[in-house]
């Protein structure tokens, strides 16, 4: 918590990343999640679901999903559409604080207009 205020006080840091150390919606990240809604920073969140080869601690929409609910004052963005955005997406469409994104993920245009719709 200390690097995370140093780093947004000091250098300007404007948004924090969570990748696969533990599910987003671990307890652990609460604090995090919690000092970067005091400070009005988004959170991006790394999901992918795998029908295969799941890695361990990786998020799915339905860890973000989780999240969303219980921080709906957060302003988060899942990164990858999910991965597949017939699960992810469909399991964060009802959260206003989740928004979505296609960095580093190679999609077809029927997933980005579902997306989009």
């Amino acid at each position: 918590m200390d690097k995370l205020k140093k780093f947004i006080e000091e250098y300007g840091m404007s948004g924090m990343k969570l990748w696969i150390a533990t599910f987003c919606d671990d307890p652990c990240v609460f604090p995090l999640i919690e000092k970067c809604i005091e400070y009005g920073m988004p959170i991006l969140l790394h999901a992918f679901y795998k029908a295969t080869g799941q890695m361990v601690n990786e998020s799915t929409g339905l860890n973000v999903a989780a999240l969303a609910r219980r921080y709906p004052q957060a302003k988060f963005i899942m990164m990858h559409l999910g991965g597949n955005c017939y699960h992810c997406v469909k399991a964060v469409r009802e959260h206003t604080n989740v928004v979505t994104d296609i960095s580093e993920s190679m999609f077809r245009r029927d997933d980005v207009e579902y997306n989009v719709r």
